[in-house]
């Protein structure tokens, strides 16, 4: 199956607001049964954040946006959303216009060399080189 065609859209009520997902997507459905996806890793990234007083948080490949709007509730920096699927990111903008976070930003990029095949058009790399893989601190 291509990852970056459209989908059917489901909607949840997760634990930090109402979500859509892809429908039968794996995330989707945990958003359905339980309201959270990876709740533990996403109290783990938030507890390290907090210790090491970083301003930042950077989700790559945020998917549907579960982590990021997790992130964006409980942060007080900025959190930054960056998903590469056309559909995805699509579901993404929709739940960060949903939750309605002002710390929360969303971005189409793609990470060069992270998936070789998939079609690139009209998606900027971030920063350098793409074989370089830099990432862009502006």
């Amino acid at each position: 199956k291509d990852l970056d065609q459209p989908c059917a859209v489901a909607y949840a009520i997760a634990r930090h607001g109402p979500m859509r997902g892809a429908q039968g997507d794996l995330i989707s459905r945990c958003l359905g049964l339980y309201g959270e996806w990876a709740w533990l890793e996403t109290l783990f990234i938030l507890r390290v954040a907090a210790l090491s007083g970083c301003e930042r948080i950077v989700d790559i490949g945020a998917n549907i946006g579960s982590l990021s709007l997790a992130f964006a509730n409980h942060f007080p920096g900025e959190v930054h959303a960056i998903e590469g699927s056309a559909s995805n990111h699509a579901i993404l903008l929709e739940n960060a216009r949903l939750a309605g976070f002002h710390n929360l930003q969303v971005f189409r990029r793609m990470i060069p060399g992270i998936n070789p095949g998939q079609d690139r058009r009209g998606i900027a790399p971030i920063g350098g080189h793409p074989q370089q893989g830099q990432v862009n601190r502006a």
